[in-house]
């Protein structure tokens, strides 16, 4: 049980550290735009795993594409009819199709890169020039606790090249190890120190604390997220978990069975002396 216990604080602190990793090349950026020396000017492409910009004409998003159509790997949607809506420029496959936008200045473009969502890169010759949006993903430091996360990313993650998508995975094996063999032990540590003659009074007594347990965590969890950010809440939760580790070890089973085993014979005697 105490095993148990301590994979899941250990659990809880990986989960503070998720954060995913910032890309290792130009080819890794939302916004590709590399210098050819023959032609002297700019091809923009974008990452292909990158999302379809935001469809509905009056989004903020729309307007930023719009502003600088003539510099961004985009196209019009034939798809939408009442306005001009933009997208991704794609081949017939759905591939990110490279454009050439000519020898212009990218300045603006870099500037305005920093109040959104996406990250760009800009290749000239050996030199590369990359930047991050406030709201990319890679784009950390925002949250009271993301010092934790960027700390971890760049001591470990980034260094051993695991991505977020493998410390998830780390994460969910770990925890799914532990899950059901702690709710287990917990019943079964809760049924050697409950005397046999009040089983049904004890055992209601655990289910209880447990519907409460399923109520007060998502609202606490939820209730900081609001607050605050996803990293807090899930600080809470840990600190719960820690909390009942740290508490275990005052936790005296053999006492706790030589108690009940007293209840029982004392239980047992009055039913005795009553019939």
């Amino acid at each position: 049980m105490q095993l148990s216990l301590i994979v899941a604080t250990l659990v809880g602190v990986l989960a503070l550290t998720f954060a995913p990793l910032t890309p290792d090349s130009h080819e890794g950026y939302d916004l590709q735009y590399t210098w050819d020396e023959e032609t002297e000017s700019y091809h923009a492409i974008v990452l292909s795993s990158l999302g379809e910009l935001a469809q509905d004409p009056d989004n903020e998003e729309q307007e930023w594409a719009q502003d600088f159509e003539h510099i961004l790997p985009v196209e019009v949607n034939d798809k939408v009819d009442e306005a001009e809506v933009l997208q991704w420029a794609k081949d017939s496959d759905g591939n990110p199709m490279s454009v050439d936008v000519g020898n212009v200045s990218l300045d603006a473009l870099k500037a305005k890169i920093a109040d959104s969502r996406f990250s760009m890169s800009v290749k000239i010759g050996d030199d590369v020039q990359s930047f991050a949006g406030v709201d990319h993903p890679t784009n950390l430091g925002d949250g009271p606790l993301d010092f934790i996360a960027e700390t971890a990313r760049d001591l470990v993650w980034q260094p051993l090249g695991i991505s977020v998508t493998l410390q998830f995975m780390m994460l969910g094996v770990m925890f799914g190890s532990i899950m059901g063999g702690c709710q287990g032990l917990s019943r079964s540590l809760f049924g050697q120190m409950v005397p046999e003659t009040r089983s049904a009074e004890f055992f209601g007594f655990f289910g209880f604390f447990g519907k409460v347990a399923a109520f007060i965590g998502p609202i606490l969890y939820g209730t900081l997220a609001i607050m605050f950010d996803d990293r807090v809440a899930i600080m809470s939760i840990f600190l719960l978990i820690l909390t009942g580790t740290i508490m275990m070890r005052w936790v005296d089973v053999e006492d706790g069975i030589a108690v009940a085993k007293a209840e029982d014979e004392r239980n047992r005697g009055l039913t005795s002396a009553e019939g």
